[in-house]
């Protein structure tokens, strides 16, 4: 479970072990009743327990540690307080040693009791350190455990405090039979006592297919002598198990049979599985990323992005987008980078996470394409002229406030306002049809005749404005003037029909004392009914524009 991720349920029934072992520790010492222990009778076992405990609080310490920066997602935390765990057991394991083998010398009674609580808790240790996916398969432990198989008279007490232990808990023999279940493995395989399933194999207890599977499993681990690691397997109430099988040696060291400990994973199991389907079965794409690298993509993302699942693998997520999202950026939408290139307008979201026990950043991804080219159709529609594609009015005025506020000195832009000279005549003889031809014609031949930088806009009817943007001297406003009639001074071809437009201009170049865009075009307006009036065909700057007539 930690392997892959999932440290939140791992660190809670790791924590829960560990707590166990050390209720059991102080119970030997003190009795506990709830445990069925009693004191030890002999004061220098007592004392030898008592030295014993720092070191039990200084591995549960160790242990809270551990589970502590799993859920932090700290690693390295996580992976130096694993090391001391290991570390203060080999510690520890041997002087438990000699408190269980040094009380042959007493009554048999009390050797008994206490060589069996000291099994206890050496179970419950490697219940623990198997949750690590790590064991101490040392000489002491083995002879702790085959301690267990060989007390007859003392399992009665081990039941009962083992039957208090939610997960299932069994010794086998070489032939994989049960020396010993714990109630919560018995009541699995449907047994209310745990002694009626003593000298079962999971096989006879009509498991059908999974007791055979459950009997294999046993048989391999007491033949190789290797330890069965966090098998996930069905249970025989139709749920599913996390099993751990550790092999008993016997005194040549060789296996005489096994004690296991499988967990409830149902729930679990369940929720994994609930989640995988919603994120492989989401509108959303989704990524879970470390070091910048895809480690998980989901079938979506593959399919936004046009390639393979397999190929999303270790690509860097930067490659995916023509900008990373930053903090506190209004707008999350960034434009795909698809290898065919083709457009995609993508929202992202982040969230931080933990994958397989490191630290890693889940990306969502959702294709708003539609909505982004719907959005900008509107606000083309809302901005822009319909016959001629040029801004209109609004468009025009909004950049026209842009360049006043920005503007730093004199001449910072200059405004160029035109109207058709006879364009009416040509409308009303030929029809609108006509007229519609002739104004898109004049506004790509105005579009050929300034900077591409510098604003085109149809204002109404037949009248056209000019934003030239810091322009760099006066002569070359007037030049732009001039560029614009030449354009239009060539004959418009409608209908096999020549037409003669021509454009009278108004021109105001800026200065600091123009606040608002209403201002500059109530001046450039009426420069241009000056040029229309002095004989059309004619630029005429405004007052504010002619220094001389200014002062």
């Amino acid at each position: 479970a930690l392997r892959d991720g999932e440290e939140g349920p791992a660190s809670t029934a790791l924590l829960a072990d560990v707590r166990a072992w050390s209720r059991a520790h102080r119970g030997l010492i003190e009795g506990d009743p709830r445990l069925g222990l009693e004191p030890p009778p002999v004061p220098q076992i007592r004392r030898s327990l008592l030295r014993l405990s720092p070191d039990v609080r200084a591995l549960e310490a160790s242990a809270l540690t551990l589970v502590t920066a799993l859920r932090e997602g700290d690693q390295a935390a996580a992976d130096a307080a694993a090391r001391r765990v290991v570390a203060q057991a080999d510690e520890y394991l041997p002087a438990m040693d000699r408190v269980v083998f040094a009380v042959a010398a007493h009554a048999a009674v009390e050797q008994h009791r206490v060589r069996t609580s000291a099994g206890v808790a050496l179970v419950t240790l490697l219940a623990v350190l198997g949750g690590l996916g790590v064991f101490v398969l040392r000489p002491a432990v083995r002879e702790a455990a085959e301690a267990i198989g060989r007390e007859a008279g003392a399992r009665q007490l081990l039941r009962t405090v083992i039957d208090t232990i939610p997960d299932h808990i069994y010794v086998k023999d070489a032939e994989g039979r049960a020396t010993l279940r714990n109630l919560a493995s018995a009541r699995a395989l449907g047994f209310d006592r745990p002694e009626d399933s003593v000298g079962l194999t999971d096989q006879d207890c009509g498991v059908d297919d999974q007791g055979e599977i459950v009997l294999s499993d046993d048989l391999r681990v007491v033949m190789t002598g290797q330890p069965l690691v966090n098998k996930e397997e069905p249970s025989a109430d139709g749920g599913w198990l996390l099993t751990t099988k550790v092999p008993l040696l016997g005194p040549d060291g060789r296996p005489t049979g096994l004690v296991g400990v499988s967990r409830d994973v149902t729930s679990l199991r369940a929720a994994r599985a609930q989640f995988r389907a919603l994120v492989e079965g989401s509108v959303a794409g989704t990524a879970v990323v470390q070091e910048g690298r895809v480690v998980y993509a989901n079938p979506r993302l593959a399919e936004i992005f046009g390639v393979p699942r397999a190929s999303m693998a270790g690509l860097l997520i930067c490659d995916l987008l023509d900008a990373p999202p930053s903090a506190g950026d209004p707008d999350p939408v960034r434009r795909g980078l698809r290898p065919d290139g083709g457009r995609v307008y993508i929202e992202v979201g982040t969230t931080d996470a933990t994958h397989r026990g490191r630290p890693a950043v889940v990306w969502t991804f959702i294709d708003v394409t539609s909505r982004e080219e719907m959005e900008r159709m509107l606000f083309h529609q809302a901005h822009h002229d319909e016959l001629t594609g040029l801004a209109n009015r609004a468009l025009f005025r909004s950049r026209l406030e842009v360049a006043i506020a920005e503007a730093t000195r004199d001449g910072a832009f200059a405004v160029l306002y035109l109207d058709l000279d006879r364009f009416k005549a040509v409308n009303d003889t030929l029809g609108h049809a006509a007229g519609d031809a002739i104004l898109q014609a004049v506004a790509g031949r105005l579009k050929g005749a300034v900077r591409p930088g510098d604003p085109v806009a149809r204002l109404g009817g037949d009248e056209f404005a000019v934003l030239v943007l810091d322009p760099p001297s006066p002569a070359f406003v007037d030049e732009v003037a001039q560029r614009v009639l030449q354009s239009l001074a060539d004959p418009i071809q409608v209908g096999g029909e020549a037409c003669q437009m021509g454009a009278s201009i108004g021109v105001v170049a800026s200065h600091l004392g123009h606040d608002t865009a209403d201002t500059v075009l109530l001046e450039v307006d009426r420069a241009m009914y000056d040029a229309k009036g002095a004989g059309r065909g004619r630029v005429v700057a405004a007052a504010s524009s002619r220094p001389s007539e200014a002062a």
